[in-house]
């Protein structure tokens, strides 16, 4: 946008995502963490009985997208998941619900670097590249914790 008068630029939010747009945002979170990280571990604890919690994970999720299908409806503004809560949830519960919602996508987000560590490791130890002399049971630690600080 050009700037005004004043060399101000005024910033507004647009609803342009379709449904094959905001679908593609919902694939792709659930690729990064369930396909690419947990499978692996799911099929390795579970056994067979992984596909049972596929198929509970997917019923849940239908459930979650039909709530924000709801919800997007009735409250069309720009914001999501945080003009939900403030406009329809009292301000203590609200608040909790908040901080909620940030500590999910805190554990998310730790178990995408712990994924990427445990990778790494194991492509490491693949091509025998070994860092400062680390065990193995160290460097998945030390390669989450060196993504996080490069996120930063």
């Amino acid at each position: 946008m050009p700037p005004d008068s004043k060399g101000q630029v005024e910033v507004e939010l647009r609803r342009d995502l379709g449904l094959f747009d905001i679908t593609m945002i919902g694939v792709g979170a659930m690729i990064g963490a369930v396909i690419f990280v947990l499978t692996g571990t799911a099929a390795v604890v579970a056994g067979p009985a992984a596909i049972l919690a596929f198929i509970f994970n997917g019923l849940v999720t239908t459930l979650t997208a039909f709530t924000y299908a709801e919800l997007g409806s009735c409250f069309p503004e720009a914001g999501g998941g945080y003009l939900w809560v403030k406009q329809s949830i009292p301000h203590p519960a609200g608040f909790l619900s908040g901080w909620m919602s940030w500590m999910a996508h805190t554990v998310a987000c730790a178990l995408y670097a712990l994924g990427f560590g445990s990778y790494m490791a194991w492509w490491l130890q693949e091509y025998n590249v070994s860092i400062f002399g680390l065990d193995q049971g160290t460097t998945p630690k030390i390669m989450a914790v060196s993504v996080c600080l490069i996120g930063l």
